[in-house]
């Protein structure tokens, strides 16, 4: 095994990582990271399936029910939101996601979209989704986050 003795620092042996390092955290991390990757977001979703019917549990911490649309059209469900993001300077580090995202699933013809309803807790938003029992009309329905 080679070893040597150094007594320079990291810095000095590694002057362009020192200074891309000294750029990334004495600066809003906006300037490090493409402002527009920054803003969006995917919201994490579980789907639990249920002998009834279904249930999508979508993680969407800071969001208020104002802020999200939920809405069903030819057996696709689609949830979206708008939140305008904090433009701080102040901040070194931003990894809060909340500006603008929409997930979209498609629905199992076996459900009965007059049963879809909405509701928000916690930061989580909870759509519940009846499996159909006969033939429904299946068409356009917006969805009140109650």
């Amino acid at each position: 095994m080679y070893t040597t003795k150094n007594n320079k620092s990291g810095a000095e042996i590694f002057p362009q990582i020192d200074r891309v390092l000294n750029e990334i955290f004495n600066t809003t991390i906006n300037h490090a990271v493409d402002e527009k990757k920054n803003k969006y977001s995917q919201p994490s979703a579980n789907v639990k399936e249920f002998k009834d019917r279904f249930e999508i549990y979508l993680a969407v911490p800071g969001m208020e029910k104002e802020d999200i649309k939920v809405k069903v059209e030819k057996n696709v469900l689609t949830m979206s939101a708008e939140k305008e993001v904090e433009q701080d300077s102040t901040y070194k580090l931003t990894e809060f996601k909340y500006g603008t995202f929409s997930r979209t699933f498609k629905l199992p013809e076996t459900v009965d979209v007059s049963t879809i309803d909405a509701t928000l807790k916690n930061g989580v938003l909870t759509i519940h989704i009846g499996k159909r029992k006969e033939d429904i009309d299946n068409g356009p329905k917006e969805i009140t986050i109650g």
